[in-house]
C-alpha cells in the first residue's frame, strides 16, 4: 500500500507539473507577452511625464523642510517618490523590459512550474515506451523505403512486445510519426535500415531532431546498413541520397593528347569527358555527427565473419556461427576507441592499414547513445539478427531503468 501511495503521489505530481507547463506554453505565456507588450509601452510613453514629476517634487521639497509645513516622516516619503520618478524617468527602472528578455530566452518566471522532462534521464514513467518510426508505407519489392533489412515495422513491434512479455518488463511499444515527441521515448527504432524518413531535405529537421533526442538521454536503434545513407522524401515518396557526392572527371587519351585543345577551340568534344560520382560513407550525415569510419568489407577477409559477442551482452545467442557482413566500422581511431563493440573485433585493412573492425556496436553522443547494426537481415545467411536486436534493446531498457 506505501509503494501504491508513493507512485499514485508521483504520477499525480507528473500530471500536474505537464498540466501548468501546457497552460503556461499555450495559454498563459502567449496573453502574458501581449500585456508585457502593452504595459512596456505604457512604461516608456510615461518616462517624460515621470521626470517633470521629479522636477517639481525636488524643487518644493527644500521649501517644505525649511518652512516645517510638513513632518520628517512626510518629507522622507517624499523624497523616496521623487528618486523613484527620477529613476523611472532615466529608464533605470525597467521590470517589464527585463520579464520581457527573460521570456525570449526562455528563462523561467518565479510563479512558472518548471517542466517535467529536462532530459530523457529524469524521465519517470510506470512503463517505459519504445517508439518504432512509421512514416513510410512498406515496399517489398521495390525497396523506395528501406535497404538491408525485410522485417516491417509491425514485425519489430510484436518481437519486441513478445520479448519482453517473456521477461516480464513492462514495455509500452508504439509506432510514431518523425513529427511526434521523442521525448517521452526511453527507445526510438528506425526499421528502414539505410533509409530514415526526412521531413526536410534542406534543414534536416529530422536528423537533427534524432541527434536532439540522443544528447538529452534517448537510445537510437538502427537495425540494419549505413544509418541515413539515404533519405525519404514525402513529396515525391521515394528515397534519395542523403549523402552529398564526390565528383571526378576523366579525359580520354587523345585528349591528353592534344594537349590545349581546350584553349584553342574553346571546347570539348562530349564522348572525351566522364563526369563520375561517388558516394563515400564517410559523407553520410549520420557518420559524419558521430564521427565515424566505416568501411565496405565485401570481398575481403571480414566478409564471411564469425558472430561473437563481447560482454556484457555475451550472453546472446548468436544466430548462426558465421554471417556475412558487407559494412563495418573502425572501433579505434589513432589508438582512441571510437565505438563500443557489442560484436568483438576483427582485423582488417580498410584504409591501408591493420584496424579493429565490427559491424554491431553503441556509439555515444552526449547523455546517450545510438544502436547501429550495419549487418544485412535481408541478406539470406543473416536471418535472425532480428531476434538479437530485440534482445539487445531489451537489455539496454533494464540497464536505463536500473540507473533510475
Amino acid at each position: 500500500m506505501v509503494q501504491l501511495e508513493r507512485i499514485l503521489k508521483k504520477l499525480a505530481l507528473i500530471l500536474f507539473r505537464a498540466l501548468t507547463s501546457t497552460l503556461w506554453t499555450h495559454c498563459f505565456r502567449p496573453r502574458l507577452s501581449r500585456i508585457l507588450n502593452i504595459v512596456a509601452r505604457v512604461e516608456a510613453i510615461l518616462r517624460g511625464p515621470a521626470l517633470i514629476i521629479f522636477g517639481a517634487l525636488a524643487s518644493i521639497i527644500a521649501t517644505l523642510y525649511f518652512q516645517r509645513l510638513l513632518s520628517t516622516t512626510w518629507l522622507a516619503v517624499t523624497a523616496l517618490l521623487a528618486s523613484f520618478f527620477a529613476l523611472w524617468g532615466m529608464g533605470v527602472v525597467a521590470l517589464i523590459p527585463t520579464l520581457q528578455r527573460k521570456m525570449r530566452k526562455g528563462k523561467r518566471i518565479p510563479f512558472y512550474l518548471p517542466p517535467v522532462v529536462e532530459t530523457q534521464r529524469q524521465i519517470t514513467l510506470i512503463a517505459p515506451r519504445v517508439g518504432i518510426l512509421r512514416d513510410m508505407e512498406w515496399e517489398e519489392q521495390n525497396h523506395l523505403t528501406h535497404t538491408g533489412t525485410n522485417v516491417t515495422p509491425e514485425e519489430w513491434r510484436e518481437a519486441i512486445e513478445t520479448k519482453a512479455g517473456e521477461e516480464n518488463l513492462n514495455l509500452k511499444v508504439r509506432t510514431l510519426s518523425v513529427k511526434a515527441n521523442f521525448a517521452p521515448y526511453l527507445v526510438v527504432l528506425n526499421p528502414y535500415g539505410g533509409v530514415y524518413p526526412e521531413n526536410d531535405l534542406k534543414d534536416f529537421t529530422t536528423l537533427n531532431q534524432i541527434f536532439t533526442y540522443v544528447k538529452n538521454g534517448g537510445l537510437f536503434v538502427n537495425v540494419a546498413d549505413i544509418p541515413g545513407f539515404w533519405a525519404f522524401n514525402p513529396l515525391l515518396k521515394r528515397k534519395l541520397h542523403a549523402t552529398p557526392p564526390i565528383y571526378g572527371v576523366t579525359i580520354s587519351e587523345e585528349e591528353k593528347k592534344e594537349d590545349g585543345f581546350e584553349a584553342k577551340e574553346g571546347r570539348r568534344r562530349g564522348n572525351e569527358i566522364r563526369v563520375t560520382e561517388v558516394r563515400s560513407f564517410l559523407r553520410t550525415p549520420f557518420v559524419e555527427k558521430l564521427g565515424l569510419r566505416v568501411t565496405n568489407t565485401e570481398g575481403t577477409d571480414c566478409f564471411n565473419w564469425d558472430i561473437e559477442f563481447a560482454a556484457p551482452y555475451d550472453k546472446v545467442a548468436a544466430p548462426k556461427p558465421t554471417m556475412t557482413v558487407h559494412r563495418a566500422v573502425e572501433t579505434e581511431f589513432f589508438g582512441e576507441p571510437t565505438v563500443k563493440a557489442l560484436v568483438k573485433p576483427r582485423i582488417g585493412t580498410p584504409f591501408g592499414k591493420n584496424t579493429k573492425l565490427t559491424p554491431l556496436f553503441l556509439a555515444d553522443f552526449g547523455e546517450g547513445r545510438f544502436l547501429i547494426s550495419l549487418i544485412f537481415q535481408s541478406h539470406p545467411g543473416n536471418a535472425g539478427m532480428k531476434e538479437v536486436l530485440v534482445e539487445i534493446v531489451n537489455c539496454l531498457v533494464k540497464e536505463a531503468l536500473a540507473v533510475r
